[in-house]
């Protein structure tokens, strides 16, 4: 499907599934899979969505950049998660998570895959450029030169806590209410004005990172860099040289794209490793330890026990092969 508005979504969905669909609902049923899609237009060049599910299996939707950098999109995962595929790396988007809210500028394509889930709930806002002059006439620049941009850029953040319960009256009352669509109106513009508020603060602060097209592509080699050095000691000093990034951005950036920090993805890929390894059975504790770089074994088990729950040799096939250390 081409991003866009959400009549897109509807022809897009009718085309791969089937069902009845209008100008602004799409739904769809067969036992396994429901999908319930509608479109509100709230004002000009303000477009809702909602999207609701049940499936049994993965939907993927592949969607063409729109190449409107005029036009921004705020999808927000209510229940269940969502992937986001930019730049060939899934980026999970749960519900009620740091990332719960993500914004992008539709200016190149992303793959968005749902996952089996028996009830998934999401909403998206669609709005232009001249609506923010119209609702911020007197701030709308700051807002503008936060969101519209040439380049091609995401930013995830959280929905603001006291917002989780205005986007469930959204869903409550687009499915329960006969006369609903002042509500779901009303309460739409609702969370607009507090993601923007939102948004508004973290820039303030400095605590809202945006990533470009460019940002992407440094921050998947930087991953690979991270995990083709799995048996070494990494330092910042030297992946920020590398990579010709100040330490402060390098960091600032991983964080907004993986949701932890360097250290916290590289100990997890360490221990993914060890678990793999150990799992072979071809290795004992001690061995995996030191081969991945750890001089202490009680600090690669405490580590291990830390990350994965369980002791490391409980990993091992109980074969009797090998007898290792706690």
């Amino acid at each position: 499907m081409k991003e866009g508005s959400g009549q897109n979504y509807i022809k897009s969905l009718h085309k791969a599934f089937g069902g009845n669909f209008t100008d602004t609902s799409y739904r769809f049923s067969n036992g396994e899979t429901t999908i319930r899609v509608s479109a509100y237009k709230i004002l000009d060049g303000f477009e809702l969505v909602v999207f609701k599910g049940s499936f049994n299996d993965c939907i993927v939707m592949e969607r063409e950049a729109d190449d409107d950098p005029d036009l921004i999109h705020f999808y927000v995962v209510y229940r269940g998660r969502a992937n986001q595929n930019l730049k060939d790396e899934l980026h999970t988007i749960n519900a009620g998570g740091e990332n719960g809210v993500f914004i992008y500028n539709g200016l190149f394509p992303i793959v968005a895959e749902l996952p089996s889930s028996p009830n998934y709930n999401s909403i998206s806002l669609k709005f232009s450029k001249d609506l923010l002059h119209k609702l911020y006439p007197n701030t709308s620049q700051q807002i503008i030169d936060i969101l519209i941009q040439e380049d091609p850029i995401t930013y995830h953040t959280s929905l603001p806590i006291e917002m989780e319960r205005v986007v469930k009256d959204i869903l409550n009352y687009e499915t329960q209410h006969p006369e609903h669509i002042p509500m779901v109106m009303s309460r739409t513009l609702e969370v607009f004005s507090q993601i923007i508020d939102s948004l508004q603060d973290l820039k303030q602060n400095n605590q809202l990172n945006g990533l470009h097209q460019d940002d992407y592509r440094r921050l998947l080699e930087i991953k690979g860099y991270l995990l083709s050095k799995i048996e070494d000691k990494i330092v910042l000093d030297e992946i920020a040289s590398e990579f010709g990034i100040s330490v402060s951005k390098l960091k600032r950036d991983f964080k907004a794209l993986f949701q932890t920090s360097i250290y916290q993805y590289y100990s997890h890929a360490k221990m993914d490793e060890a678990y793999r390894r150990l799992k072979s059975g071809k290795h004992t504790v001690t061995e995996v330890g030191y081969d991945l770089g750890y001089t202490s074994i009680p600090t690669f088990s405490a580590m291990f026990k830390k990350i994965k729950g369980i002791n490391a040799s409980e990993v091992i096939p109980t074969h009797g092969s090998l007898d290792d250390i706690p």
